[in-house]
């Protein structure tokens, strides 16, 4: 193949694109299987929002209101009960009105989940998992990686790691306007992952809705046993992973610390009372996955039929 550049969908480097993506799901369909991980499927529709309601699609369904899924979990909590170690490839769904060129309403995730791991088993998981993508990737796609100027030799683990706190320290060193408790935006993910040559992970971030599912740090329960795993050159966040929240008890503080009516978690609260011993798990986006990977302007690019918040749905862009 020659060297080519950006251009229609129909164009070439698309094409290798496209090609890279499904080399991705193939490499992480290998390892998962060769790890003892069994495949599952989980629901799109769902009763309630998993995340924010802020957030949410929702849908009619027959005389009920539904949502479309944020996410494999509790369903994959349920399997996991059941099978041991699992893994889903899914789209979820994010009705956020974010332009910014890491975002799509609709996106796929590999998400797994494995009992009797905590953070730091996890946290490693999740990186072997990246370093076999990236090894696949050099062997199985060379070519395609060659025309999009890519090299993952230097892919190896272990990768780098510091705490949310640490990250706040180093961004406001850098003059970087940054507050504890608040949130790392794409803005500082970005400044923060250009100081690094490969994926780093930033941890034990404070509680709040996007930790909410995650059990309290036992040391300092403002803090949550969570973990995020950003990718170098300034393409940020593409992971998250954590330790699952087993404890009712927990739960319950947590909900009413919020003011989140309980009986609106009713049936997740009910799914999760089938996994009441210790699990962890992660999930990975994988189109910020391929945008890092192939080196992409933006997120829409990683796919023929991105759906964004700014444009209308349309079949081709």
């Amino acid at each position: 193949m020659r060297e080519v550049e950006s251009g229609s969908p129909k164009s070439e480097r698309t094409q290798v694109v496209l090609r890279v993506r499904a080399k991705i799901l193939e490499a992480a369909r290998n390892w998962f299987n060769r790890h003892g991980f069994i495949e599952v499927q989980t629901p799109i529709l769902v009763p309630l929002s998993q995340g924010l309601e802020s957030s949410s699609f929702r849908v009619q369904y027959f005389e009920n209101e539904a949502h479309l899924a944020q996410g494999a979990c509790p369903y994959l909590e349920a399997l996991m009960a059941r099978l041991g170690k699992v893994y889903t490839i899914t789209p979820a769904f994010r009705a956020e009105r974010s332009s910014t060129k890491r975002h799509l309403t609709e996106f796929w995730r590999v998400e797994c989940l494995a009992p009797a791991l905590e953070l730091e088993d996890i946290v490693k998981v999740m990186e072997r998992l990246i370093t076999s993508i990236c090894r696949y990737l050099s062997k199985e796609a060379c070519e395609e990686l060659h025309i999009l100027k890519r090299d993952l030799s230097s892919i190896n683990p272990p990768f780098p790691r510091m705490s949310y706190s640490k990250a706040i320290e180093f961004l406001q060193e850098e003059a970087i306007d940054t507050f504890w408790g608040q949130e790392i935006d794409a803005k500082r993910e970005e400044h923060l992952s250009r100081k690094f040559d490969k994926p780093f992970f930033i941890s034990h971030f404070p509680m709040g809705a996007q930790t909410f599912f995650f059990k309290s740090c036992p040391q300092r329960t403002e803090l949550a046993l969570v973990a995020d795993l950003l990718a170098p050159e300034g393409y940020g966040e593409i992971a998250t992973c954590g330790e699952m929240i087993d404890d009712f008890e927990e739960l319950h503080t947590k909900l009413e610390i919020t003011g989140i009516d309980e009986e609106n978690y009713k049936w997740h609260i009910d799914l999760k009372r089938s996994v009441p011993h210790p699990h962890s798990g992660f999930a990975v986006g994988i189109e910020r996955l391929v945008m890092w990977i192939c080196g992409l302007k933006h997120i829409k690019e990683t796919t023929l039929f991105p759906r964004m918040s700014q444009r209308a749905l349309s079949d081709v862009s």
